[in-house]
């Protein structure tokens, strides 16, 4: 796996949310808009896969002031090769509960709420799933986008005792999908 220190790839700016200033990040090729609590960091690997090769484009902010554990997630990973028929409802399906079960499998979470559904503006598949680790005392929230070539993940880690959601609700918000 190959990492990479991200350096001219977005244009950065701020602007204000109710509570704290967020750092928007749109993508230099013109494929998302996406919004953080401080400026990301970013790592690029390939994966290989039984189906070919996908590159995992990982941007990520780790433990926040006052919020040492939460973490904020947007991972672009994109696909040599259609994963998915984007009309056909069980394809979709079947895609979104195996990303969904990878997700709780990858982070020893159980699935406690799932939503599957389209995007008004274009019919794009999208979940929103929340997960729950009762002996970490750890919660996740999560969004998965899916395109033709592409899937879009957003996860946020938090302390089951701290509320963010208002923060979450932002960030899930934020994202716009350009392409």
């Amino acid at each position: 796996m190959k990492f990479f220190t991200l350096t001219i790839f977005l244009f950065l700016s701020s602007y204000f949310n109710q509570n704290s200033s967020w750092v928007e990040m749109r993508d230099l090729s013109d494929r998302f808009i996406i919004s953080f609590p401080i400026a990301p960091e970013y790592k690029q690997q390939e994966l290989n896969t039984e189906l070919g090769k996908v590159e995992n484009e990982t941007f990520y902010v780790n433990g926040l002031k006052g919020h040492p554990i939460d973490t904020y997630f947007f991972n672009v990973l994109s696909y040599s090769y259609e994963i998915v028929d984007s009309k056909d409802d069980e394809e979709v399906e079947i895609v979104m509960q195996n990303t969904i079960l990878d997700l709780a499998t990858n982070n020893k979470m159980e699935t406690t709420y799932v939503k599957l559904n389209r995007d008004e503006e274009k019919g794009h598949p999208f979940a929103e799933v929340r997960y729950a680790n009762k002996k970490a005392k750890k919660v996740m929230r999560a969004k998965i986008f899916l395109y033709r070539t592409r899937m879009i993940i957003m996860q946020v880690y938090m302390s089951e005792a701290q509320s963010m959601n208002e923060n979450i609700d932002y960030y899930f918000r934020s994202y716009k999908n350009l392409m």
